[in-house]
């Protein structure tokens, strides 16, 4: 269940932890509402083999005792969510005013973890202090079905979501499906522009009918107009099985795929 005050996502950035491999932390939260990850700690291993348990050290006091001042290793989001709050005072003091802005700046240079994208274990990715100052923020795409393998006659979702953390870009999308012999059919290759602070997403309903068997894929990319340089590109790729079935229930083909 959502966890609060994190989840008030209109008034506050939802910060989960992360280990020294980057993976997450055991303790930390996962959910819809996390927006990004920072070093967190994992006290119980040692993963750079420096002899101490992979902690945050501070400088705080230990056991309830505010004469044990010293340098301490912790772990906790409570350690994480301070890399995302100095970060977030870097970029203020560098002149990005405004909440959305630095929200933005954040959300749009961090390290991009999981799968390509948002996601509901590291958010929009781990923090980048040296990205969040010297980069602006670019446009995501992320493309998924809701099974791995499907077979005559089945109903395929397909889901598709473009997000731009930044100022508007105007960018390529292009969306295909990959043939099982490496061929590409594109159904979308349209040039728009994402407005600011844009999350978009898009769902197709598909039915299956008589395609050959094999593995397909879905790509989804947005590329620079000017340049042709992908700016980012995703790919979900999906087994298809084929079983015998009534005469009636063969009409259509490939084509029956068209998403537009």
């Amino acid at each position: 269940p959502p966890q609060y005050p994190a989840a008030y996502d209109d008034y506050v950035i939802a910060v989960g932890a992360t280990r020294y491999d980057e993976t997450r932390s055991y303790y930390s939260n996962t959910g819809s509402y996390l927006d990004l990850a920072a070093p967190g700690g994992d006290i119980r291993v040692d993963q750079n083999g420096d002899g101490y348990g992979d902690g945050v050290l501070q400088q705080t006091f230990s056991g309830g005792d505010p004469c044990n001042f010293a340098f301490w290793f912790y772990q906790g989001t409570s350690m994480a969510t301070p890399h995302v709050s100095g970060v977030a005072a870097l970029l203020i003091a560098n002149g990005v005013t405004g909440p959305d802005n630095v929200r933005n700046r954040l959300e749009g240079t961090a390290e991009d973890k999981g799968v390509p994208g948002w996601d509901e274990e590291y958010g929009w990715g781990i923090i980048d202090a040296y990205a969040a100052l010297t980069q602006e923020p670019t446009p995501t795409v992320s493309i998924s079905t809701d099974k791995s393998t499907y077979t005559t006659g089945d109903t395929m979702h397909v889901y598709v979501n473009i997000t731009n953390p930044g100022d508007a870009q105007t960018v390529n999308i292009s969306i295909g499906l990959e043939k099982p012999d490496g061929s590409i059919r594109w159904y979308k290759n349209v040039t728009k522009t994402l407005p600011a602070d844009l999350d978009y997403g898009k769902e197709w309903v598909l039915t299956l009918r008589t395609i050959p068997a094999g593995t397909y894929a879905w790509h989804a990319i947005l590329a620079d107009p000017a340049t042709g340089e992908i700016i980012c590109e995703d790919i979900a790729p999906w087994e298809f099985v084929f079983i015998e079935a009534p005469t009636e229930n063969f009409e259509g083909g490939l084509e029956r795929l068209r998403l537009l």
